[in-house]
């Protein structure tokens, strides 16, 4: 019952100590799709918060999964580009240009009002790759 399982394993993913349970608990989220919608807000906070890089990855790869919305999901894949985590930071890189094209406005606009270099390298990068530069 999918009503049961999504909460389980969103307890699971933010609850519990062993990080090989919480990242198998943000990858089964992801597998559910949009079925697992309920799950964005502890995936962004795993993403900004988890102590684990894996499961911060993994939570970059649910959300995608996830997200139909590519609005509400640009912001928190910007925000990993911060992440203090290399892997981390190129899981999110990765998504933002496999979303192409239609996020490159959304870049673009992010780029005006980012401080940080890493992250203007990396959204430079991105559009780049887009062929949006």
């Amino acid at each position: 019952n999918t009503g049961v399982i999504i909460p389980a394993m969103i307890d699971a993913m933010t609850l519990d100590k062993d990080a090989g349970v919480r990242r198998f608990a943000a990858q089964a989220l992801g597998w559910k799709g949009a079925e697992a919608q309920i799950a964005i807000p502890a995936l962004k906070e795993a993403i900004q918060k988890d102590k684990d890089g894996e499961v911060r990855m993994l939570a970059i790869d649910a959300v995608r999964a996830i997200s139909g919305d590519t609005s509400a999901l640009v912001p928190i894949l910007l925000a990993a580009l911060k992440d203090r985590d290399s892997a981390v930071r190129l899981t999110a890189e990765n998504h933002l240009t496999d979303m192409g094209k239609p996020i490159a406005s959304l870049l673009q606009a992010a780029l005006k009002s980012e401080k940080d270099g890493q992250t203007i390298q990396a959204i430079q990068r991105i559009l780049k790759q887009i062929g949006a530069n």
